[in-house]
């Protein structure tokens, strides 16, 4: 496995199920744009708050059976993925790329690799 460590080249990630490419990012530990203010922290946290809330509401609404209780599951809901769960599951990502200063429209590629540079990274940070 090479160092988290990533240079300019584009380098690559074996893993269970192939190679993931890593893009070309700035040495990662680095760079600031990884390590979100406080304020982007909390509006994540908030943005999670929300959505954890929301399924909450669904999961255990007052006045349902017990019959009924046990059909609301985390996989029930988000199979079915109404779009309340969505919306807030979009809100979420908009302030982790934000907070991280990835574009939003980012490749689903591309940030996979982001997240993997940026485990390893702050794994060796610690």
């Amino acid at each position: 496995m090479r160092s988290p460590r990533l240079s300019q080249k584009q380098t690559s990630y074996s893993a269970r199920n192939g190679i993931i490419p890593m893009v070309a990012m700035p040495n990662v530990s680095a760079n600031s744009a990884l390590h979100p203010t406080d304020a982007q922290r909390e509006a994540i946290a908030e943005t999670a708050r929300d959505l954890n809330r929301l399924r909450n509401g669904w999961l255990n609404p007052p006045g349902v059976s017990e019959a009924d209780l046990a059909k609301r599951t985390l996989t029930n809901l988000y199979n079915a993925r109404p779009t309340w769960l969505a919306q807030a599951h979009e809100r979420l990502d908009a302030a982790v790329l934000t907070a991280y200063g990835w574009p939003a429209e980012i490749d689903p590629e591309e940030l996979l690799a982001r997240l993997l540079a940026l485990n390893l990274a702050r794994a060796e940070e610690s």
